[in-house]
């Protein structure tokens, strides 16, 4: 979760693109009673409701940061804004019943959620879970599968660190790769 919401998923060691490389793709699933309105045109996206960007203005227009800077939104909550703190609950709760949804529809053993709130709040991971729980059909088992990232802070480098180095592990001895040394 940040200024982009999707997911990826693997099984048996594989992560799963799909033939068009759009597998994960959910930002774009719809959110009862979200207004928001959203890149693609509609309103009311998961996306459009749980984004960075959707937070920071939010909290600029409340007067609740002065600047348009996720961090600065983060650190209002870390230092017990209530208002800030509720901002990331609320995400909290969409995200969990996202991850409800996910949970049921491919039943994983571990889903890694990448979210700020869950991953520097303590009460937003208990929130999510419980959301998780609530709307899952595994209900608490659905809970005890969500572990938040272990590199909360460098989620964007590490992901795509990790594609680039998918193809140089699947292949390490192949010559259809090129290493550039600077």
């Amino acid at each position: 979760m940040g200024n982009v919401v999707d997911v990826a998923f693997a099984a048996g060691g594989v992560v799963h693109q799909g033939p068009r490389s759009a597998a994960g793709a959910v930002a774009h699933l719809p959110v009862d009673g979200c207004v928001e309105p959203c890149v693609c045109g509609r309103t009311g996206c998961l996306q459009a409701a749980v984004s960075g960007q959707t937070l920071v203005r939010r909290a600029l227009a409340g007067g609740l940061i002065d600047r348009p800077d996720f961090s600065a939104l983060i650190d209002a909550a870390l230092s017990g804004r209530p208002e800030a703190i509720a901002m990331f609950e609320d995400r909290a709760r969409l995200v969990g019943r996202a991850a409800a949804m996910l949970l049921d529809l491919f039943d994983p053993e571990v889903l890694v959620v990448a979210e700020a709130g869950a991953n520097r709040l303590p009460a937003c991971l208990a929130t999510l879970r419980a959301e998780a729980a609530a709307w899952s059909s595994a209900g608490a088992e659905a809970a005890n599968a969500i572990r938040t990232t272990s590199f909360p802070g460098n989620v964007l480098a590490v992901a795509g660190g990790a594609v680039a180095l998918d193809r140089v592990y699947a292949a390490p001895m192949s010559s259809d790769l090129q290493l550039v040394a600077s």
